[in-house]
């Protein structure tokens, strides 16, 4: 969709060991669970919003030229208008607790915020397709999280995982990291 962000077969096979290491981490999952079920639901709105990142990621590198800060912006307003009505719609907790409000406003500054700003910085130097990869990846972080900060102990699917997405990145940057020379 974009001068400069050709499909070539290295791109293509990065991008697919990349989904394949995706699959690899939930599979098992759906597996033990029989099929169609929460946690095939939890994958198919993976999928959808991989494929609304995918969109978004075109969308910002088409946009006009505007500070990273501003375009975070904009992505935070318009995602408020949509939620906006979902707000309305919910019970109404008049004493929400601190920890409540807390994890609020770190959600909000950090993943939301910052991750914004991060984002469109990132889509604008390195390309949409570059950035998808970032996707890939956050599903291994909450993994990594779960093993550091819940005991998680991981299977040998998630670390095959990590080995292809990682083989992924690498495939897809491959050109970059010789013109950089290593």
């Amino acid at each position: 969709f974009l001068a400069g962000e050709r499909m070539s077969l290295q791109r293509g096979i990065a991008i697919l060991l990349g989904f394949a290491g995706l699959a690899v981490l939930v599979a098992p999952r759906i597996a033990a669970e029989g099929g169609l079920s929460g946690e095939a639901a939890g994958l198919a709105a993976a999928i959808t919003g991989a494929l609304c990142y995918a969109i978004a990621n075109v969308q910002t590198k088409l946009a006009a030229p505007v500070s990273p800060a501003i375009a975070a912006t904009i992505y935070c307003l318009a995602g408020f208008l949509v939620a906006l009505p979902a707000g309305f719609a919910a019970p109404l907790n008049t004493q929400p607790s601190l920890a409540s409000v807390a994890a609020l406003i770190v959600l909000g500054v950090f993943s939301t915020a910052l991750g914004g700003i991060f984002f469109v910085f990132l889509v604008r130097r390195r390309g949409p397709v570059f950035t998808s990869f970032v996707t890939y990846l956050m599903p291994l972080w909450a993994l990594g999280l779960g093993v550091l900060v819940m005991g998680e102990k991981p299977g040998w699917n998630a670390i095959y995982a990590l080995a292809l997405v990682l083989s992924g990145l690498a495939l897809f940057n491959m050109k970059a990291i010789a013109r950089r020379g290593g």
